[in-house]
């Protein structure tokens, strides 16, 4: 019976840490896109690992030929890439494959893993349309920006007439709310006191995380409506508002394990899309330091507070 239930554990694990994102890309979202290298993550512990400095220059261009060109610190080199969904075949410092974590506008993530370590790692590039080091073919025309017009020595009768108010007015966007609170375990070297991240439907993200030896930290953004569109898209896909209230434990190792250290912090995810809202709570969320997982609750779960704590933690351009 343990053999079996510990085989099942390992599987929910398995599946969890291999889960694709709610994101899916063909090539056309890579085609003419330039980015520029800002830092490398690693992703199980969140913490940075390498940030680009004055002193490393490292910039990427995916052309629509299929072909790609880098510029890293003076030296340009070229090769061929290929995307389907999201495993993009690209070769960079001996790494052939790549995940693509994230996609937006603004922001590139390239998730990958090494054969000698644990864990996965995340290259995170900002968008560089604008400033990027690769020079502009003959036959492409230059970037023509327009100036407003100012009409401020124009007689009445001759400026143009405005038709705005012929226009159709633009539908208010849905209502979206989020907020996620808690999770995890109570460390015991510097416990944490509060953890909060709330997105207003405007896309206004506030994150507010206090430990005993740190203090209050409260970190503002602002994430593109398109990107919260596409998330609560994916929490529908996954029939978040049919989830029960509260998953809590249903054994004796569960309820026993609210007992030990470092203690459990109870985690409460609350979102509202339009006229649904739904608010789950879960008494012991992810899994302790020997990697067993004591409250049985929808797999989708995980993905859906991932994708929260990206918003929160990736670094803005």
């Amino acid at each position: 019976m343990r053999k079996t239930l510990i085989f099942i554990l390992f599987c929910i694990y398995t599946i969890n840490t291999n889960a694709q994102s709610f994101f899916s890309y063909d090539a056309n979202a890579l085609r003419e896109t330039k980015w520029r290298y800002s830092y490398m993550a690693h992703a199980e512990s969140n913490s940075v690992l390498h940030k680009a400095e004055k002193a490393y220059q490292f910039y990427l261009y995916f052309r629509f030929d299929q072909s790609y060109q880098q510029f890293l610190n003076g030296n340009y080199s070229m090769g061929a890439w290929q995307l389907a969904a999201q495993q993009l075949n690209y070769s960079f410092q001996n790494i052939d494959k790549f995940k693509i974590y994230s996609l937006s506008s603004d922001e590139l993530i390239l998730e990958f893993e090494r054969p000698n370590q644990k864990g996965r790692f995340q290259y995170y590039f900002v968008n560089a349309e604008e400033d990027h080091p690769f020079p502009r073919p003959k036959n492409e025309l230059p970037l023509i920006r327009v100036k407003e017009k100012r009409l401020f020595n124009i007689p009445w009768w001759a400026r143009p007439v405005d038709r705005s108010k012929d226009k159709t007015p633009i539908a208010t966007p849905t209502y979206i709310n989020i907020e996620l609170v808690g999770g995890g375990y109570m460390g015991s070297l510097d416990p944490v006191t509060r953890d909060y991240i709330h997105i207003k439907s405007d896309g206004r993200l506030i994150q507010e995380y206090k430990s005993q030896s740190k203090g209050l930290v409260t970190n503002k953004k602002n994430i593109p409506r398109q990107e919260l569109e596409r998330f609560c898209e994916f929490v529908l896909s996954q029939k978040f508002f049919e989830y029960e209230r509260e998953y809590d434990c249903k054994d004796l190792a569960c309820e026993s394990r609210k007992k030990y250290k470092p203690a459990p912090i109870p985690l409460r995810l609350s979102i509202a899309y339009g006229n649904r809202k739904k608010v789950v709570t879960i008494s012991i969320w992810g899994m302790d330091e020997r990697r067993m997982r004591y409250v049985d609750y929808p797999p989708a779960l995980d993905n859906i507070i991932d994708a929260i704590q990206r918003f929160a933690n990736r670094m803005e351009s």
